[in-house]
């Protein structure tokens, strides 16, 4: 356990560190990396909101909107892709799209 091998290293025992170096040593909680993470994810999606609604010159709530399908459609053609390719990746253009080949 990587908590008693601090104590060894330190040459303390559990109880003989304050509370403030106990939470140092413990690190952060589940709970803090998932805010930490959400906080990242938001502050994100906040500029590339603004940043398409002044490049479109629309309100911020269309942005998001704006945003949220393109998020979709990139998926999508990710998937059709992968899809695609796996079927045959010499009928499948750059876009995911399957390509058909007319008959002569």
């Amino acid at each position: 356990n990587m908590l008693n091998v601090i104590y060894k290293l330190a040459g303390k025992q559990a109880g003989e560190f304050t509370a403030e170096e106990q939470e140092i040593i413990a690190g952060p909680s589940e709970k803090d990396i998932v805010y930490s993470g959400l906080e990242e994810v938001m502050s994100v999606a906040v500029e590339e909101t603004k940043d398409t609604a002044k490049q479109l010159n629309i309100t911020l709530k269309l942005a998001a909107w704006v945003n949220a399908i393109n998020k979709i459609d990139r998926c999508y053609t990710c998937l059709l892709y992968t899809s695609d390719a796996a079927d045959d990746l010499l009928c499948v253009d750059l876009g995911g799209r399957r390509i058909i080949k007319k008959k002569k």
